[in-house]
């Protein structure tokens, strides 16, 4: 009977062979399958890395850029801050100049008719009364009072 079953043991180990082999022929493609998909994703971050580069060098380039406006922009804004200043300095050395000049403005600077219709007007008489007594024009009296803010009585 062992000699029977000898055959077919034959027959079932070569059919258990060829089941492995084909067990192993279908890991190998699936395997297969699996490193080419690793492959396309291997790829696939590749093309996401060359792409992060380049951003990140486009970046490097606009921050740099960014920079070099801040800077011209800094240089620009000192360079404004420095005339400024030096406005401010001479308009205030011109401020002392006019307090100056005022302060030399003196009634002996006034000339001799203007302090004529001046000192009349002090008295309280009006443009037109001082016009008509120094024979001058009601304008230019009015002008002359009003120049040197002195108040006159207005009829």
């Amino acid at each position: 009977m062992v000699e029977q079953l000898g055959p077919l043991l034959d027959y079932l180990e070569i059919a258990l062979n060829l089941v492995v082999m084909v067990l192993l022929i279908l890991l190998f493609f699936r395997r297969s399958h699996q490193r080419e998909e690793i492959k396309s994703l291997v790829r696939s971050l590749e093309d996401i890395a060359k792409e992060h580069e380049a951003i990140a060098k486009q970046f490097e380039v606009n921050v740099e850029e960014k920079r070099r406006i801040v800077e011209g922009l800094r240089q620009l804004l000192d360079q404004r801050i420095e005339k400024a200043e030096a406005l401010a300095k001479s308009l205030g050395a011109l401020l002392e100049e006019v307090k100056t000049l005022e302060g030399s403005l003196t009634p002996t600077s006034v000339r001799p008719d203007h302090e004529q219709i001046l000192r009349l007007a002090r008295k309280g008489f009006s443009p037109q009364t001082i016009a008509h007594q120094l024979h001058k024009s009601v304008t230019e009296v009015e002008l002359v009072i009003k120049l040197y803010h002195t108040p006159a009585k207005v009829s």
